[in-house]
């Protein structure tokens, strides 16, 4: 099974879990709890997203490595790319959210909410829980996905100058 199709069937069981979860939908028409079971399976879509994009970021370096010329993945080089085509629409979305909100009469800006816009600004919401579900649930997702980005740079680090042993070690006790 190719990456992309492996990119196919998380992106489908996300959608079906989270069209599962919408209320007011009447599921008995359809297959009965066996379809429940099933599409309840598709919260781990976005776990499996995080070891794709794993996956495709390590292969980059590794192929780097082995292949003669090929240039070498650099943290520089890869956020540069990644604030590039992520930001502009995370930002688009949160400011309409916040906007969406403030016009509506449910978020006002005080000190809590302003500390939440800027770990949202910033992708660390779920560093604090009270911000972790502010916004817009999904927007976790994208947080821990960067947060693992910059780890994968450090735990490169640390096997490039302490070898795998210390590497795998910092995993456990970071874990």
């Amino acid at each position: 099974m190719s990456i992309d199709a492996l990119r196919g069937v998380a992106a489908i069981g996300v959608v079906l879990y989270h069209t599962n979860a919408t209320p007011g939908v009447d599921r008995s028409l359809w297959w009965g709890d066996a379809f429940d079971d099933a599409m309840f399976l598709g919260k781990y879509g976005v776990w499996l997203f995080f070891v794709i994009s794993g996956f495709c970021i390590h292969l980059q370096w590794a192929r780097a490595q082995v292949q003669p010329g090929t240039r070498p993945l650099t943290f520089g080089e890869f956020w540069r790319k990644r604030i590039r085509r992520l930001y502009p629409p995370y930002l688009a979305t949160l400011a309409f959210y916040i906007a969406l909100r403030i016009s509506q009469g449910v978020l006002q800006l005080d000190g809590l909410s302003a500390w939440q816009v800027f770990l949202h600004l910033f992708m660390l919401q779920n560093l604090d829980p009270r911000a972790i579900s502010t916004m817009n649930n999904v927007y976790w997702t994208l947080a821990v996905e960067e947060q693992l980005y910059l780890l994968y740079f450090v735990f490169l680090a640390i096997r490039r100058r302490w070898g795998w042993g210390a590497a795998l070690a910092a995993g456990v006790v970071g874990w």
